[in-house]
């Protein structure tokens, strides 16, 4: 966020180039919480030659007496630009990185824009939590070209997408981030996201009752070694060909036809492409998919027949040849003729709004509803929630598209009310 860079030079702020860690001399004992936006003091610039843009030692600004030094280099190879942190156990004894992370910062704090300044410095960051095959594009707001991708520098998986959200006051319910961010969030600024590289602290801790994305990971230090982790910048020339530019960078692509939501009665398509072979597929929970290969097609990428069993989240590991492990999440539903019958019912049931003195003049109605109240929302801070415009238009637009896909007389008639109360 170049636009704030003078308000956010002080500790607490997270920039590109920051690292986080969770550590531990040995195997037990309490976790170490380390982050070099803790401290600003200046960090040791250290000779940059070869390819080595810039490089510093990070030790001054972390925590006297860590077992790790930390070494960040910028570099540019092969035409890449490079962000390369190096890891080294200085000590004597083994230690053990429960949890690392990459913060993502980029400029989507749109607080105190218009609409026009929004769109000219502001931009959203996507990510794919694939492991090996992850990355996050970057987008401008505007649309315009190019796209900015981050891809994984060496063994760097993208295992986790941890928030860096502000320290909550007392009495909220906003969740507890391990590592937060002093810039103030709303509704126009949702916080940073950083690149898990491992998380198996986390898992095991505050994370505990989730289920991740990935299987969680650590890593052990002997004494003396070290270990290097990083990401890649490449542009894409335009949104639509971030997929050709990630195949042009020989990184594993996935593809999902029509998607990645699988209904049990829908037999859906899978397309990899990547110059190694397919060497193993794994499925977890065991049995929430058939995967079964179709050959390739004609412009070479690897064809599959996606079937889903049981409800819920399924994950589909792909491993290369070359050892490379990709990580493909879908969600099974329930027949889809079914979830669809069942999204009209409730439609124009629990979420049916019937209030002939409501001053908004809303009534009959789709509206939000709030499933732990059993109950139609009427008022919200936001106020796009409770309308039948923006946000809470999606409910109404979706029961419409359902009456044309799949007509139903006595939701139909609700709906011609509604139709009727707008149009007066």
């Amino acid at each position: 966020p170049s636009d704030l860079e003078s308000s956010r030079q002080a500790a607490g702020y997270f920039h590109l180039g920051d690292l986080t860690l969770r550590l531990r001399t040995g195997g037990s004992g309490a976790w170490q919480n380390v982050t070099t936006s803790a401290s600003r003091t200046a960090v040791t610039a250290l000779t940059a030659s070869g390819d080595v843009l810039a490089a510093a030692d990070l030790s001054p600004a972390l925590p006297s007496g860590l077992p790790v030094t930390i070494t960040r280099s910028y570099l540019k190879q092969g035409g890449r630009l490079v962000m390369r942190f190096e890891i080294k156990n200085k000590s004597s004894a083994s230690v053990q990185i429960g949890a690392l992370g990459i913060p993502m910062v980029f400029n989507n704090v749109i607080t105190n824009k218009t609409l026009e300044q929004a769109h000219a410095q502001c931009s959203f960051a996507d990510p794919y939590i694939g492991r090996e095959a992850g990355y996050v594009q970057v987008t401008r707001l505007s649309g315009a070209n190019p796209a900015l991708l981050v891809l994984p520098d060496g063994k760097t998986p993208f295992e986790a997408y941890s928030p860096i959200l502000n320290a909550p006051k007392t009495g909220s319910k906003d969740p507890v981030a391990v590592f937060t961010d002093l810039t103030a969030r709303g509704q126009t600024f949702e916080g940073f996201l950083e690149w898990m590289v491992h998380s198996k602290a986390y898992a095991d801790g505050e994370w505990a009752k989730a289920e991740p994305w990935n299987p969680a990971t650590d890593v052990t230090l002997a004494a003396g070694e070290s270990k290097a982790y990083g990401v890649v910048f490449v542009l894409s020339d335009s949104i639509r060909n971030i997929e050709k530019t990630l195949v042009r960078y020989q990184r594993p692509v996935a593809v999902g036809v029509p998607g990645y939501i699988v209904p049990t009665d829908l037999e859906a398509k899978l397309y990899l492409k990547y110059p190694s072979a397919v060497r193993a597929t794994a499925v977890e929970p065991s049995g929430a998919l058939t995967v079964t290969a179709t050959g390739d097609t004609a412009s070479g990428w690897k064809g599959f027949a996606i079937a889903g069993q049981p409800w819920g989240r399924a994950r589909l590991t792909v491993t290369y040849a070359d050892g490379t492990a990709q990580t493909i999440h879908s969600y099974v539903t329930k027949p889809a003729s079914q979830a669809l019958g069942d999204m009209g019912t409730f439609l124009t049931t629990k979420a049916w709004f019937v209030d002939d003195d409501d001053p908004f003049g809303r009534s009959p109605s789709v509206m939000t509803y709030d499933h732990e109240l059993g109950q139609v929302v009427t008022q919200a801070r936001q106020a796009w929630v409770c309308g039948l415009g923006d946000d809470g238009g999606a409910t109404w637009l979706a029961g419409a598209m359902k009456l044309y896909g799949q007509p139903d007389r006595e939701q139909a008639s609700k709906y011609q009310e509604f139709v009727d109360q707008v149009v007066w």
